[in-house]
C-alpha cells in the first residue's frame, strides 16, 4: 500500500530550514558580541549568558541535522529511517551543556564569595538589552514555523530562544544594580547557570523518554479509537496500542476485535482501511493486528 505524507514536504522543508539557519546565524553573531562584552567587563554572568546563547546554536544544529537525517530514506540497516540520530546527538549536547553549567556555577560561587564588584559599561548593557529583543524575535519565527508545519523540534528551539531572552533581561536588570551591590554578578551567574542546567535537563529528559519508549497519551488513544470507529464501525475494543518514535517518523501497533465469522479477506480489508485512515489523519505508520471478538484475552 502506497502512503503519502499528509503535509507539503517541500514547503515544510523550505520554511523550517530557513528558520533553523536564521537561528544558527543569529546565535553565532550574538555569542561573539555578548562574550566579548562579558570579557571586556570581566562579568561571569555575561560570559555564562553568552554560552547559553551558543547552546541555542547547538540545539539549532541538532534540529537541522534531524531534518537532514529524517529526509534520508530507510535502508537495509535502518528499516525505520534515521530519525533517532537526532536523539543521539541531543544526548551529547545535553551532557555538554550540563558540564558548561557546572563550570559557570563554580566560577559564579567563587565571584560571589570574593565580593569583587563588576563595573558594567553602558555598551555592554546596551548589547544585552538589544539581545533581549533579537532573541524574542527569533523565538517568534521558530515557533511560527514549528506550529505551522507541526515540528515540535522547532517549537522547542523557539523556547530555547525565549529562555535566552529572559536570562539576558536578568543580566540587564542586574547590571543597572551592579554599582550598588557588589555580589550581583556572582548571583546572576548562578541564575544563568541554573537556566543552562534546566535546558540540559529538559533536553536529556525528553530524549531519554523517547529512546526508552513512550506510552501513548490518553487523548491520542481516544482520538485513535474515534477515528477507527468512523472508518471501521465493525471493529471494537482497540487495545495493545504501542507507539515508537524514530525522529519525525512514528510507528504504531494496535489490536482490534472483529466478528468471528468475518471472512479473512474482509478482515484484511478492514485492517488496511484502519491503517490508511490513521496514517492520513495522524501521520503515523500503523500495523493492525486482528483478534476474534470471542477471544477474551487482551
Amino acid at each position: 500500500m502506497e502512503r503519502r505524507r499528509p503535509v507539503d514536504t517541500i514547503r515544510r522543508s523550505r520554511l523550517c530550514y530557513a528558520a533553523v539557519c536564521l537561528s544558527i546565524a543569529g546565535n553565532v553573531a550574538l555569542f561573539i558580541i555578548k562574550y566579548w562584552a562579558g570579557l571586556n567587563v570581566d562579568s561571569v554572568a555575561m560570559q555564562a549568558d553568552a554560552w547559553h546563547t551558543l547552546s541555542d546554536t547547538l540545539t539549532s544544529v541538532i534540529v537541522l541535522a534531524g531534518f537532514w537525517m529524517a529526509a534520508r530514506p530507510p535502508d537495509r540497516e535502518h528499516p525505520f529511517g534515521h530519525g533517532r540520530a537526532e536523539s543521539i546527538a541531543a544526548v551529547v549536547v545535553g551532557t555538554l551543556l550540563a558540564v558548561v553549567a557546572f563550570s559557570f556555577l563554580r566560577d559564579s560561587l567563587a565571584r560571589l564569595l570574593s565580593g569583587d564588584a563588576v563595573d558594567y559599561s553602558m555598551l555592554s548593557i546596551f548589547i544585552f538589552l538589544a539581545s533581549v529583543f533579537v532573541k524574542e524575535a527569533m523565538a517568534q519565527v521558530s515557533m511560527y514555523a514549528g506550529r505551522k508545519h507541526d515540528s515540535r523540534a522547532l517549537v522547542a528551539d523557539g523556547w530555547h530562544h525565549r529562555s535566552d531572552a529572559l536570562t539576558s533581561l536578568f543580566i540587564v536588570i542586574g547590571a543597572w544594580a551592579g554599582s550598588s551591590y557588589a555580589w550581583i554578578d556572582g548571583a546572576l551567574g548562578i541564575v544563568v547557570s541554573a537556566f543552562i542546567f534546566y535546558a540540559a535537563g529538559s533536553i536529556l529528559h525528553s530524549v531519554v523518554t523517547s529512546l526508552l519508549g513512550e506510552r501513548p497519551s490518553s487523548e491520542l488513544r481516544r482520538e485513535i479509537a474515534a477515528a477507527i470507529g468512523e472508518v471501521a464501525p465493525e471493529a471494537s475494543d482497540v487495545h495493545h496500542v504501542h507507539l515508537h518514535r524514530y525522529g519525525d517518523h512514528r510507528e504504531m501497533t494496535l489490536h482490534i476485535r472483529l466478528p468471528d465469522d468475518m471472512p479473512l479477506r474482509e478482515a484484511h480489508a478492514v485492517a488496511e482501511r484502519v491503517e490508511t485512515a490513521l496514517y492520513e489523519r495522524f501521520d503515523i505508520a500503523v500495523t493492525v493486528h486482528v483478534d476474534p471478538l470471542s477471544d477474551g484475552h487482551v
